[in-house]
């Protein structure tokens, strides 16, 4: 089984649903796995583990990095995601491979061609990882949805399932779809179950708490080309459509 996880923000990613138009999208692949949150403990130890993609370990000037995992290179920014666990019987734990992300670049709002390029030191947090139930009091950008929505969980078998909004089932045939907006790839099947269960590195075995956070490493001038080009464009988020990106 395989699980996959995404990321949502401001402007920022959405993951491949049906009739999703993608901006544009990247594949990341995993730079470190670290107790470190350079946005909620920039100096210690962070609460619990994340795994990161984006730029080689410089997190205090991204900017500066000497790569990125990501496959735009201009795209220095970091993305980090909970690490995610297997509990045995036994309660020792065991960490599940992660295969890395792809990031989804979304145009979003009322009006499309206002869309503003994220400031230089732009920092984003999503979600809440000490939320254990789903939240229908708070709203999104759409005032019929509640923030709740943000995170749902789709067992993948050979017939189509119903959205969660929490891990109701985790031993799923073709795996387990949890969507915040980062498409994150757990190596699941690669774990011999033993009648435990799957725990996020914060504790959480519900899934209501996964979130993910970004720091803006973007080369500006690349982003904001980027938008002009490829915005409004229907061609599937594939970067090899995006003249800004391409060359990247």
């Amino acid at each position: 089984m395989r699980t996959t996880s995404t990321l949502f923000g401001a402007f920022v990613a959405s993951v491949t649903i049906p009739g999703t138009k993608a901006y544009f999208r990247l594949s990341c692949s995993i730079s470190q796995t670290s107790r470190i949150d350079p946005i909620l403990a920039p100096v210690g130890l962070s609460a619990h583990v994340h795994k990161f993609s984006g730029a080689s370990i410089r997190l205090r000037d991204l900017r500066k990095a000497n790569c990125t995992t990501c496959e735009i290179q201009e795209d220095k920014s970091a993305y980090w995601t909970p690490q995610l666990y297997y509990q045995h019987g036994n309660r020792t734990f065991q960490e599940v491979p992660n295969e890395g992300m792809t990031v989804y670049y979304l145009g979003r709002g009322d009006n499309r061609m206002n869309i503003v390029l994220f400031p230089p030191s732009f920092r984003m947090i999503t979600d809440d990882s000490t939320c254990r139930s789903y939240d229908t009091g708070t709203r999104t950008f759409k005032a019929d949805r509640p923030v709740g929505d943000r995170v749902t969980f789709a067992c993948l078998g050979n017939a189509p399932s119903k959205e969660q909004n929490y891990m109701k089932e985790t031993d799923c045939v073709n795996g387990l779809h949890a969507q915040l907006f980062f498409e994150v790839l757990y190596g699941v099947n690669d774990i011999k179950k033993t009648g435990g269960k799957f725990t996020f590195a914060n504790g959480d075995t519900t899934g209501y708490s996964f979130h993910g956070d970004f720091m803006n490493g973007w080369n500006i001038d690349v982003l904001k080309a980027a938008i002009g080009d490829c915005l409004n464009a229907d061609n599937g988020g594939a970067i090899s459509s995006c003249p800004s990106l391409a060359k990247s």
